[in-house]
């Protein structure tokens, strides 16, 4: 289905504003980094990892929704094709933390790796030449997964082969085993490895979590704008927020079984080398944002997204992820700030570069996003799906 020339011109003209507000926020938080490099590092890392958080987690959700199909995946389908074509300019984005690596990262300092046995003992893995060169490898596999599975297709679009969908499907299930190891490695590097010392085998999982959650609340965002406007309007029924929302109330379970099986394991073990992490966030401050986030990122969205009434009402919907989504930018400042300060402190780069970063991806992704028709053409499980959709479950919104 091709977006109409009123749905397009609205798209590129908020991914047009989008953009200058990006550059213009960038632009003055680049010019005080200069004065307050460190913090602008911090909030930069944090941001960064917010922003590809979505492009991940779009590239895992289409290679899911190609292996199990549904129709939350056909409606948002070229939601996650988009999100996912973002990875070049993230590549772009990280130069600044390639650059800057001794700004975040203790290891990458001579001095204090010359100071530190354990830091000697892990240089092999912690090194700059070995974090670029997974980079790199990181960068590689998201980039050839993204634009195999977008130019197929694309040709799905064009030619109806049936033969691609299986294509799709061999390349999803071996894809998504490249990710979670990706992911996995990746979530080591930028985050773990802020506190070389400190180490958690959940880590991993709990990352790509995240992207997932973050994910399905741009999605549901962007989707209930969507649903308002023709040509959406006819297909976006209330059944496709309910299992969205039933997948987001499953990743919020999820996130929260992970958070406190690991402080569960590190509290009770109470040994030096991995308790000492959390010791840096149960001061005065961090204690109050970890009860915000045991509120807010759990309790409160596990309560609104209990209802089944809840998750068909589209508007009601949209809302509860705007705040999950805020939650997880208060997350991510829980994770990487009180590494580089010795008590409570937020700046004001911690709020504005998640805008100035933003904006740039907001525009990038609708540019992506304008240039194909918002729903898989040719696809014969498209059709299968259809009869689900009934007037009896519309009627429930």
């Amino acid at each position: 289905m091709t977006l109409s020339t009123g749905l397009r011109t609205q798209l590129e003209t908020a991914g047009d504003k989008a953009l200058q507000i990006g550059l213009l926020v960038l632009g003055l938080c680049v010019f005080f980094g200069f004065w307050f490099h460190q913090a602008f590092m911090q909030a930069y890392l944090q941001s960064y990892i917010i922003w590809i958080g979505l492009s991940g987690g779009s590239l895992a959700f289409l290679m899911i929704h190609h292996l199990a199909g549904g129709g939350w995946g056909f409606v948002s389908r070229r939601i996650f094709e988009a999100a996912a074509k973002t990875f070049p300019l993230m590549a772009l984005l990280i130069l600044p933390i390639v650059l800057f690596l001794p700004t975040l990262y203790e290891w990458s300092r001579p001095e204090a790796v010359a100071a530190s046995p354990l830091l000697q003992h892990k240089s092999i893995y912690l090194s700059g030449r070995a974090f670029d060169t997974r980079l790199l490898i990181y960068f590689a596999v998201w980039i050839t997964l993204s634009t195999l599975l977008c130019k197929w297709s694309q040709q799905q679009d064009e030619t109806g082969d049936p033969m691609i969908n299986k294509k799709l499907r061999v390349l999803s299930g071996a894809g998504l085993v490249l990710y979670a190891l990706t992911v996995t490695l990746a979530s080591w590097d930028w985050t773990m490895s802020l506190s070389p010392e400190w180490f958690s085998s959940m880590w991993g999982p709990l990352f790509f979590v995240g992207q997932g959650l973050s994910t399905l609340c741009f999605t549901i965002f962007l989707l209930g704008w969507l649903a308002k406007r023709k040509p959406m309007a006819d297909i976006i029924t209330p059944r496709h927020f309910h299992d969205l929302g039933n997948l987001t109330f499953a990743f919020v379970i999820l996130w929260t079984y992970m958070t406190f099986a690991q402080f569960l394991i590190i509290w009770s073990g109470n040994l030096p080398e991995e308790i000492t992490w959390y010791l840096d966030r149960s001061t005065p401050g961090w204690q109050l944002v970890a009860v915000i986030l045991t509120l807010f990122h759990f309790v409160l969205p596990f309560l609104l997204l209990l209802s089944r009434y809840a998750k068909l009402k589209a508007e009601f919907l949209t809302r509860v992820v705007v705040f999950i989504f805020a939650m997880r930018l208060v997350d991510m400042l829980w994770v990487v700030a009180p590494t580089f300060t010795e008590g409570f402190r937020i700046t004001p780069f911690d709020l504005l570069l998640p805008v100035g970063m933003g904006g740039v991806w907001l525009w990038a992704f609708l540019r992506q996003l304008t240039r194909r028709p918002l729903i898989a053409l040719h696809d014969p499980r498209f059709t299968d799906t259809l009869p689900s959709f009934s007037p009896g479950v519309q009627q429930h919104g």
